[in-house]
């Protein structure tokens, strides 16, 4: 008798170990399984036995958050980690507005004192003929206007009243309001469903009405804290269900207040369109903003349409629901502030956290966090303060002070020269430079992002030579750059660190290893550089010499990296420039981003030159 195999899930070795085993039955011994009609029945035998197989494979693989495949399945057993995935947080733009109402001047009882700027309201913009609606994140209250008094085009007297409301943040999307009325009598229980997708969970308004007949209404928070949970909290829990959508779940009556039949639950939300207006810079109000009809409001950008994020992905799920749970909703470890802030913060492009025994100088009892946003290249004092009072302060150890720090952005400048034999390729200079142009720009797009991203000299100049095989060699050239922005017209000190050691350069020869670009000192165009002995100076061009006003302009320390300038007076930048650059040879080639530092390498900055060793041989 043949033997039963059961390993085999491939449906043409189940059916031929189904035929192997009837065979070997004394009463199918000499049938005929190729053209008969028990081929058929094997087909369908081996198919059911396959098919299940499969099924019960999917199945199996349905029971762990690794293996899940279905959205459903990884939703359920992140929900087991006390894990809720992050839904769409939709664009959002900050503005600053001018309201001016104006009244004829025997009407001026009539102007308002103040001015509600409210989630009602919109601004918009069309990008590729689409409209894209805004509206306000908050209520905003405006008061305190300014009046001035002038005369009409009809000569009559009149006075403008002009409000100011600055940062105000909009949100993406079309606004909504769903209601239920409670009832707790059903065999079934009742859900508190939204009934759409794309919903931005962090713009969710809950509410409860004490019935029809009251005008009583309670507003709801999402939960937070375990330990602060008693049955009097007016607390809702959220999930995510199927389809993507969420579902908001109210207390027990010991975790939470629970409901009573005839509450109203009323249920505020907005519903992103998407990232398709991401960037956008030109806005319009729609209609009115604040009871002010649009021709009588200014709005003045203050940060373009971004921070948009999708809905968490299975694979985003599957990634950092164990790390949100090993955290126990608490930030202590380096780890647990960037799994707390990456999810939390959707406008975070990159991340670098350090223990304060990290810093130079050290700072014990601190931690330090640099964020890059989305959108710019820092975020804004207010968003600062939202980020640690809303997300940190909650999670973090009570004597342990949290700083978010900007990022340090140092610069860099590539000078090559590419030696080739033009006998040896049939490109032509102008397709060399542009092909180890390219080379450059997608070596730093690849390895120039981020935090802790340090640029590695001898990887670039192996990159160059290998964009032909006619190249020989190429002599490549690194400076750093750091940009300074300086107050004008008042003596101000300022310091700052690259991090990385300084070329001493050649005092011999004049050769300075820090040099600026120009700026004006009392009319006279000047410029700073460092002797070679670790001091600064500053002087202007005299038929191209060097003419000395100020020796002691401050220190250079060559080890580290820290450069000081002292009693710096600026009355102007040529080219109606805010920012004077500082171009610093380094010591060693390779380049290191420390703690908040980021690499920028821009276009403008990469410089080729192409030289044909054949006709330079010639020559």
């Amino acid at each position: 008798m043949a033997e039963i195999r059961f390993a085999e899930l491939d449906f043409a070795k189940i059916k031929q170990n189904l035929k192997a085993y009837l065979q070997s039955q004394t009463q199918f011994k000499d049938y005929n399984f190729e053209g008969s009609a028990i081929s058929t029945l094997l087909d369908v035998l081996a198919y059911n036995t396959a098919y299940n197989g499969f099924y019960l494979n999917m199945l199996s693989s349905e029971m762990f958050l690794d293996s899940a495949s279905l959205r459903e399945s990884v939703v359920s057993h992140a929900k087991h980690l006390g894990f809720v995935p992050r839904s769409v947080h939709a664009l959002r733009t900050r503005m600053d507005i001018t309201l001016t109402v104006t009244e004829r001047i025997e009407n001026i009882s009539s102007l308002p004192f103040s001015l509600l700027i409210s989630p009602t309201d919109q601004i918009y913009c069309v990008v590729d003929g689409v409209r894209y609606d805004f509206s306000p994140v908050t209520s905003t209250y405006v008061e305190n206007p300014e009046l001035t008094y002038s005369t009409n085009a009809y000569g009559q007297s009149v006075v403008a009243a002009t409000f100011t409301a600055t940062n105000v943040e909009f949100v993406e999307g079309k606004r909504f309001t769903h209601r239920w009325t409670v009832d707790n009598t059903t065999p079934v229980k009742q859900r508190f469903i939204i009934p759409n997708n794309n919903v931005d969970m962090s713009m969710v308004k809950v509410s409860v009405q004490d019935s029809a007949q009251s005008n009583n209404t309670t507003g709801f928070l999402p939960f937070n804290d375990l330990n602060t949970l008693n049955p009097t909290n007016t607390i809702y829990y959220t999930q995510e269900v199927s389809n993507g959508r969420y579902e908001i779940v109210f207390g027990d009556g010991v975790l939470g207040k629970a409901l009573a039949d005839g509450n109203i639950v009323i249920v505020d939300y907005v519903v992103a369109s998407g990232n398709q207006a991401n960037k956008a810079t030109s806005f319009k109000v729609s209609g009115s903003l604040g009871g002010v009809k649009s021709q009588s409001v200014v709005l003045k950008l203050v940060q373009a349409a971004g921070a948009y994020q999708a809905q968490e992905t299975l694979d985003q799920i599957k990634f950092f629901a164990p790390k949100v749970y090993n955290t126990q909703n608490r930030a202590v470890t380096k780890s647990d502030y960037e799994t707390l802030l990456k999810r939390e913060i959707p406008s975070i492009k990159h991340l670098r956290v350090w223990g304060g025994e990290e810093n130079v100088p050290p700072v014990y009892g601190k931690v330090f966090c640099a964020i890059q946003p989305d959108t710019g290249r820092t975020i804004s004092e207010e968003e600062k303060a939202r980020i640690i009072n809303t997300y940190i302060k909650p999670r973090s150890v009570l004597s342990i002070q949290v700083e978010l720090v900007e990022p340090a952005y140092l610069g860099l400048q590539i000078s090559s020269q590419i030696n080739y034999f033009s006998n040896k390729t049939t490109k032509n200079k102008d397709d060399i430079k542009n092909l180890a142009v390219n080379k450059i720009k997608e070596y730093r797009n690849q390895n120039l992002v981020g935090f802790d991203a340090d640029f590695r000299y001898s990887k670039l100049i192996k990159e160059i030579d290998s964009v032909d095989s006619s190249i020989e060699s190429n002599l490549t050239e690194i400076k750093m750059k750091y940009r300074l922005v300086p107050a004008f017209d008042v003596l101000s000190k300022y310091s700052f660190t690259l991090n990385n050691p300084i070329d001493l350069g050649d005092a011999t020869n004049n050769i300075s290893s820090v040099n600026s670009t120009g700026f004006l000192y009392n009319g006279l165009m000047v410029y700073i550089s460092d002797n070679g002995q670790g001091k600064l100076y500053i002087y202007y061009l005299s038929n191209q010499q060097k003419i000395v006003i100020q020796p002691n302009a401050g220190t250079v320390n060559y080890k580290t990296g820290e450069i000081t300038i002292e009693n710096l007076l600026v009355t102007g930048i040529p080219n109606g420039l805010n920012y004077i650059d500082l171009i610093v040879t380094p010591a060693i080639n390779d380049i290191i981003a420390l703690r908040n530092q980021i690499l920028l390498l821009d276009d403008s900055d990469i410089n080729v030159q192409v030289v044909d060793l054949l006709r330079a041989n010639i020559s």
